[in-house]
Formats: structure tokens, sequence, C-alpha cells
């Protein structure tokens, strides 16, 4: 049975999240999905281009960096989007819950909300970087809010559906006419990206985002249906209860981790050559795979959380996790200064591994800079102006010395 927007409670104003009502769980997860957002935007879209992994899936000869191409792929490529995604969606379970307690309506709330996000994700889709996943999350959040009033049984059976559309052969708009257009594409982006200036560099990436918004028309279906998984997680209090909810988590952990790990080495077989099976057959497996991989980290992650000593250990990763859109957007930043053309220049000059380690750099650089930040502040700086443009008022920044 679908819920109802209606409520008996009088109005509220409905003002953000304080920050003893958070879910640290959620902040720490999403600070570790992080990680994975960063190693595979430095690997596949700022150090060479994003299309040149259609051609090849080695872009450097040498063990080390084979080594590091293929334990991204079976760990993290498609994953920690996957589990961003899902956080997303438990993010809305949360905020819809909030909303109807404070008897205001969601939908215009959210609507607002979607659309501020919106036009940060075309900003940094057009000027920063247009392997952006905020402009489709905001889309996808807007297509998602229909279903928020329905029971938790059809929100999995519409994830369902969802992805069994990521896998069906619909006809999409072709990415390239051929393989000579793609390789000339590529041509053009090395030199666009690694001698052009600032104003070169924005040229073609405008030019680039036709053939990247066909790269985001594909992720819609899988993308719906891990955002409708996690509003049903969120329901099911797998982030808030986890100590009411051991069964559940332990076992999407064991099928998670098992089952999605055992998929996701099978395409790895599959590109290796060592496994001989239908491209189509590579691609579903490689959907669900990534799917269920993702979930079974959430869910391990919760489990281990719940340990004093992993608590402490984790803690600084929270930090990073509730200023996940100001420290996401940095990452595009810094990764366009150390990369393109009008910085340092290091486009198509480094390695997997080498790029790798400079990824880790980053993230430990950013760890401890959002520790320190949130000793002074409540909200990261992109935060801070989402929340005010959402609530309509200037949102208290700085905090108070006690």
């Amino acid at each position: 049975m679908p819920t109802t927007d209606a409520s008996p409670v009088p109005q509220a104003a409905l003002v953000p999240v304080a920050r003893r009502e958070r879910v640290d769980s959620i902040d720490v997860v999403r600070g570790i999905a992080l990680f994975g957002v960063l190693q595979v935007n430095l690997l596949t879209e700022f150090r060479v281009s994003l299309f040149r992994q259609f051609v090849t899936r080695h872009t450097d000869p040498g063990w080390l960096n084979h080594l590091v191409d293929n334990a991204l792929e079976i760990a993290l490529f498609f994953k920690a989007f996957a589990l961003f995604s899902f956080l997303f969606g438990a993010g809305l379970g949360a905020q819809y819950e909030r909303t109807l307690q404070s008897g205001r309506s969601f939908f215009a709330f959210a609507a607002r909300r979607l659309a501020i996000l919106l036009v940060i994700g075309l900003i940094h889709l057009f000027l920063i970087n247009n392997g952006d996943i905020l402009t489709t999350y905001a889309v996808i959040g807007l297509l998602a809010l229909p279903f928020m009033r329905c029971s938790r049984a059809v929100l999995l059976g519409l994830s369902a559906l969802a992805y069994l559309a990521a896998v069906a052969p619909i006809p999409y708009p072709p990415l390239f006419g051929g393989g000579e257009t793609l390789r000339a594409h590529i041509d053009a982006a090395n030199h666009a990206y690694g001698s052009g200036s600032l104003a070169d560099v924005t040229r073609f990436r405008i030019h680039e985002v036709r053939h990247i918004a066909v790269l985001l028309l594909w992720a819609v279906p899988r993308t719906l249906g891990l955002f409708l998984l996690g509003v049903v997680a969120w329901r099911e209090r797998l982030f808030e209860a986890p100590v009411d909810r051991l069964g559940a988590l332990r076992a999407i952990a064991t099928g998670g981790l098992v089952g999605g790990g055992a998929a996701q080495t099978a395409v790895f077989a599959a590109h290796e050559g060592w496994w001989h099976i239908t491209e189509r057959t590579v691609s579903a497996v490689d959907v669900f795979g990534a799917g269920a991989l993702a979930l079974g980290y959430a869910a391990a992650l919760v489990l281990l959380l719940r340990r004093p000593r992993v608590q402490r250990l984790f803690a600084p990763l929270a930090s990073l996790g509730r200023a996940a859109l100001s420290n996401y957007l940095c990452q595009s930043i810094i990764l366009g200064g150390l990369f393109y053309g009008y910085g340092a220049g290091l486009y198509g000059r480094l390695g997997s591994a080498s790029a790798a380690g400079v990824g880790l750099v980053i993230y430990a650089l950013q760890v401890v800079a959002s520790h320190i930040w949130f000793r002074h502040f409540h909200f990261g700086p992109a935060e801070w102006l989402w929340r005010s443009l959402t609530y309509g008022q200037r949102q208290p920044m700085r905090r108070r010395r006690s």
C-alpha cells in the first residue's frame, strides 16, 4: 500500500538536520565511497581520455600498472558510484520521513533541493569535469520522487524492474559512428586536455558532453534502482538501528561480497579471455555484480562500525562524508590542475600505479582537511550553499566557541 503524505502533526519550521541527529555510519560509508570515486575519476577521466577504456583495458605497460588496473576493475569500477547512489537514495528516504514529521510537503522541498543540485551539477559538468554524477543524481532523484509514497515491497519490485531495464537490449544512441571516429576523438582529447589552455580545455569539454550524455543515459535505470534500494534500506533502519537488523545486514554482507565478488571475477576472466561468453552476458553479470558488491560493502561496513575500535579508526572519515559534495567538487578542481595543460600537464604521462599513489595522497589530505574544517564550521562550503538556497535563508556556518 502507498503511504500517505498527510500528517496530523502541526506544521513546523523545516530546518537542516542537527549534527547530533546525523547517522555517523552513513557519513563514514560515504567517506569511503568517495575514495573509490576519486580513484576511478583519476585513472579513467583525468589521467587519460574517458573513452580510451573502450579501446584498451591497459593504457600503460608494466606488471604494476596492470595489477592496479585489474584490482580497481574488480573492486572499485562502478562499485564506488553504485555505493554512492545507494547512499543518495537512503538520504532521500531520511528526508521523506523528516519532512512528513514536520507537517511539510516533501515533494516541494525535495524538488527545490534537487533543482539546486542540478544547477551545481551542470556547472561542474560543463566547466570542471564532464564525468559529473551530480547532474545525473539530480535528474534521477526527480524521477524517483513520485515513488517515495510506495511501500517497501513496491519499491523493491520497482528497483528490480529498473535493474532489468539496465540489462535489456534498449537501442541507446551510439557513442561514436565507428572505431576510427572514436580514435580520432581520443587523439583530439589528448591534444586539448594535455596541452590546451583553460579556454581550450573548456571548449573541448563542452564539445564532449554530447558523448558523455550517452554514457549518462545508459546509467539511468541502474542508478534509479539503487536509489530505490537506498530508500528501502533507510526504512528498514539498516543504518539507524543496525543492532536490531543484524540478521539482514549479515545476509546482505555475505551475499553481496560473495556473490558480487564472484560475478566481478567472472567479468574479469571474460575480459582476460579466460572465459568465452557473449558481450551482452558479460554486461549483465557486470551490472548485477557491481550492485551486489556495493551493497555488500555497505552492509559489511555498518556491521564493522558497531565495534568501538573500528569506530575510532574510521571516525575521521565521517567528516569527509559530511562534506562529500565539497570534497567531490574539490577533487575535480585539484585533478584538473594536476593533469590538464593549463596546470601541471600530467595528462597522459602517469601510469595507473603512479596515478593511484597520487590519489592516495589527495584523499589523505582531504581527510585531514575535513577533520580540521569541522572543528570550526557546521557544514562544508558547498553543503552550506546548497542548504542555504534550499531552505531560503542563510545557514549558520561558523561554530561558536564554548
